[in-house]
């Protein structure tokens, strides 16, 4: 499920580009994105069970919990075009039927047969802020997320992973 966490965070950022009318570019630097990712099937964590959980170092957006994650964005990776080149290949995740009209990008992620594949839709709020949501499917497993972004500052922290 850490998997699935990275692969969206990776998915959204290749979304952060989405363009408005004139837009075409999303501001570089340090970024949050926080994932809330449901799975059928899987019972509601307590807020006991996801204290023990981060105890052992696990972080897992599932169960109605939601994972905040930090992404740093390269000048060079700003733009629509770098970003889903850049994307393609990870975790053997694909962009499939890719679509942007105006703010909005839809497409399917697929991402092999163990994580299954499905849509995602994407809206760019600003160049600052973007929100959306996924659904993946494979067999018997629904899994089902949302996700928002939002621009922090132009430096990044030291550690913070470099989307390239």
């Amino acid at each position: 499920m850490r998997l699935s966490a990275a692969l969206f965070a990776g998915c959204a950022l290749v979304c952060l580009s989405a363009s408005a009318d004139t837009l075409d570019r999303v501001r570089p630097g340090q970024w949050d994105v926080t994932l809330k990712m449901n799975i059928d099937g899987m019972p509601q964590l307590t807020p006991e069970q996801v204290a023990q959980m981060k105890q052992f170092g696990l972080q897992l957006p599932v169960g109605g919990q939601t994972l905040t994650s930090r992404q740093c964005v390269a000048p060079d990776q700003t733009s629509l075009d770098k970003a889903v080149s850049a994307f393609k290949g990870q975790g053997g995740c694909s962009i499939q039927n890719y679509k942007r009209v105006g703010r909005q990008v839809t497409g399917t992620l697929a991402c092999g047969p163990q994580m299954g594949s499905g849509p995602f839709q994407m809206q760019l709020d600003s160049e600052t802020t973007y929100h959306g949501r996924y659904s993946l499917k494979n067999g018997s497993m629904n899994q089902t997320g949302e996700l928002a972004g939002q621009w922090r500052k132009d430096r990044c922290d030291p550690g913070v992973p470099t989307y390239r």
